[in-house]
């Protein structure tokens, strides 16, 4: 009777690992996905910029750099469909500030008074950077 006690026993250790096995998942840390990436602009936006404009696309400015005259007012456009910002890199003009959080459909205006390059970029969307040149 004790050689059957023993046996059930080993035996039980012997099973119960079968089900506890891994299921091979590797136990390692998984990465969320990527964000979709933004809308494209909206049917009958238009694809070019009114002079003097700087348009917010999916993730870009158009255009890119833009070379005005002194005392220009600089209108940037968001029609892109997503929400925006516009941060200028240092130095920084205190007469130019940046632009927080601008909607699509708004539009917002800055004047660039000071000679120099006035470099620019999103928050929100990495690798979107533009500039300004005032010679």
């Amino acid at each position: 009777m004790r050689k059957l006690g023993v046996l059930g026993l080993l035996l039980s250790f012997a099973i119960v690992p079968i089900g506890l096995s891994c299921s091979g998942g590797g136990g390692g840390i998984v990465s969320p996905p990527p964000p979709p990436p933004p809308p494209p602009p909206p049917p009958g936006g238009g694809n070019t910029c009114a002079a003097g404009t700087i348009c917010m696309r999916g993730i870009s400015f158009d255009p890119s750099e833009l070379n005005v005259t002194k005392g220009a007012a600089i209108t940037f456009q968001n029609n892109s469909g997503v929400v925006h910002d516009v941060v200028f890199d240092a130095p920084l003009d205190p007469a130019i500030t940046n632009i927080g959080v601008i909607n699509s459909g708004s539009t917002t205006i800055r004047t660039f008074g000071t000679s120099g390059t006035w470099n620019f970029h999103c928050t929100l969307h990495g690798g979107m950077v533009g500039k300004v040149i005032v010679p």
